[in-house]
């Protein structure tokens, strides 16, 4: 790729020993979507062009980077500074970004394909270059002598399993925090959330396994399942429900085996077992079940089951109870169940005479004279 001129607006690839691999064009400099270049760039970019003829890369960058100060959303300025970072080497991460802004400043760049091909390839190398990295440090802490204090093995192989895992390499991660003793746990975290992160769910089931925190494992199951029901996998979220189960029965402490239990309910409503649900509630505290069965009545009712729908929403606070009968009796009338509008409706209105607030019992006969059909 060569430098960005202004003869023809356009970019001039050459080939040869020259600068960059190409030959500047002496015209002057490209023009901006938003017109000329302000003077103050022009003469940054004249000095730049003038370092990168003599492959003075550091002095190239430290021109267009003035450049870019005085016109920040030029493309061709972006561009010159992104490759004059490649060229000097060293700077691939900073260059990867230049080349970025630059594609947004100007998507349709006629080299945007061979811009993006030339990120592929330094996100390549410099993925590379740190994994050598990592392993020669791996090598040096493995010859520390034992009871070495500062830096520890233990610290540096917890600094490693980070920079593994930010590159993605999780298996590598978790060898190398399986060395940390007094940051393994906190590692395992770690790389179980950037797994997560990255939908690597199974992966992220397995980094679990390594801790022996059973109830904190509990609520991070949480996070696996959501994201298993973003991405529609229902039945395994059926089974991880299963097992959260398990853990919740374990639970000593009430009021946490209550919530557990509860997040055991959304997880199967959410998976589409209404039913298992329904299963779960015995276990539930009296006092919270009435919200609950709000939550597998609305369940119910996007699965067609109208009558477990009721049936569920009878047991419901009563507010709830009445907003969830009214949307029932809507799925009646649609379906043209005229007797069974008028018993769900009956049913609203039972419900109302159980609304102690005068005015809340008024907003919901409100509510009920506004019925289907």
């Amino acid at each position: 790729m060569g430098i960005f001129c202004r003869s023809t607006k356009t970019w001039s690839f050459f080939a040869g020993s020259l600068i960059l691999g190409v030959l500047l064009v002496e015209t002057g400099y490209a023009q901006s979507s938003s017109g000329t270049l302000p003077p103050g760039a022009q003469e940054a970019m004249a000095r730049g062009l003038a370092a990168a003829r003599l492959q003075e890369w550091p002095l190239a960058i430290k021109y267009f980077t003035e450049a870019r100060k005085a016109a920040p959303k030029a493309p061709q300025v972006i561009f010159n500074l992104a490759l004059a970072c490649d060229k000097a080497g060293g700077r691939e991460l900073s260059a990867i970004a230049l080349y970025r802004a630059y594609l947004a400043a100007d998507p349709g760049a006629n080299n945007a394909a061979q811009v993006q091909s030339q990120i592929v390839q330094l996100e390549v190398k410099a993925e590379a270059d740190i994994t050598k990295l990592i392993q020669k440090v791996k090598e040096m802490s493995a010859s520390l002598p034992e009871g070495t204090i500062y830096p520890s093995r233990s610290s540096i192989y917890h600094t490693m399993a980070s920079a593994e895992m930010g590159l993605g390499l999780f298996e590598e991660a978790e060898r190398s925090a399986s060395i940390t003793e007094e940051f393994r746990d906190r590692n395992y975290v770690s790389i179980f959330e950037a797994r997560v992160k990255a939908y690597d769910l199974e992966g992220a089931l397995k980094t679990l396994s390594r801790l022996h925190d059973t109830e904190g494992n509990f609520f991070r199951y949480e996070s696996v399942l959501r994201a298993m029901l973003r991405t529609e996998q229902f039945q395994r979220a059926k089974e991880l429900a299963e097992r959260m189960k398990e853990i919740a029965e374990g639970m000593r402490d009430e009021n946490k085996k209550a919530s557990a239990y509860e997040s055991v309910i959304h997880a199967l409503l959410g998976a589409g077992d209404p039913a298992g649900a329904v299963g779960v509630m015995a276990k539930v505290p009296v006092s919270a079940r009435p919200a609950a069965y709000g939550s597998i009545s609305q369940e119910l009712l996007k699965t067609g089951d109208l009558s477990g729908a009721i049936e569920a929403a009878a047991k419901a606070p009563e507010k709830d109870r009445i907003w969830i009968m009214l949307e029932i009796a809507k799925a009646q009338s649609k379906g043209g169940d005229t007797s069974g509008v008028a018993k769900t409706l009956g049913l609203c209105i039972e419900a109302v005479q159980g609304i102690g607030n005068e005015s809340d019992r008024l907003a919901a006969l409100a509510n009920i004279s506004r019925r289907p059909g």
